[in-house]
């Protein structure tokens, strides 16, 4: 059964225009937030690449220890490091650890490989440049002294 309808009582709910024109608002939000939005994803996967870096050094370097042999951190694709790394002992094709990337530039490493003693000490210190494609996030230098120890900085714009 249908209520009457008092006169003089408004219908509730928003307009064709008032939706229209929240919908517009909102687009152009949106529009102004996306570049920074960008640079927080860039910079989100440039920091997780520098840190998973960190984290096949030292895991290379415990397994170096623990074998009492030596361990190679080597490029997914054959020397290209901006793909990722695996960690593998010396002369074997054995994977004991892979970290996958895409959209990145790795640069530093100039052999094909980084070598990890069986005392845990690498032949030098390395340093690693971690970047996007895009070059929207701020560059991460990865340090790694010839004792093992890795450290983490930011190093400017990846623009540069």
């Amino acid at each position: 059964m249908r209520r009457p309808q008092v006169p003089g009582s408004a219908q509730r709910g928003f307009t064709l225009v008032e939706v229209m024109i929240t919908v517009a608002i909102l687009a152009i939000t949106a529009s102004i937030a996306m570049p920074s939005l960008q640079a927080m994803l860039a910079n989100s996967r440039v920091r997780s690449a520098a840190n998973g870096m960190v984290g096949a050094v030292m895991y290379a370097r415990t397994e170096a220890i623990k074998r009492n042999s030596s361990i190679d951190l080597v490029p997914v694709d054959d020397e290209d490091w901006s793909s990722g790394w695996k960690v593998q002992p010396s002369g074997s094709a054995e994977k004991l650890r892979v970290d996958a990337f895409n959209g990145l530039q790795v640069s530093g490493l100039a052999s094909d490989k980084l070598t990890i003693s069986r005392a845990g000490r690498l032949e030098d210190t390395v340093t690693v440049n971690v970047c996007d494609e895009d070059g929207y996030a701020t560059r991460r230098v990865v340090t790694i002294s010839f004792s093992g120890m890795t450290r983490v900085s930011q190093g400017g714009s990846c623009k540069e």
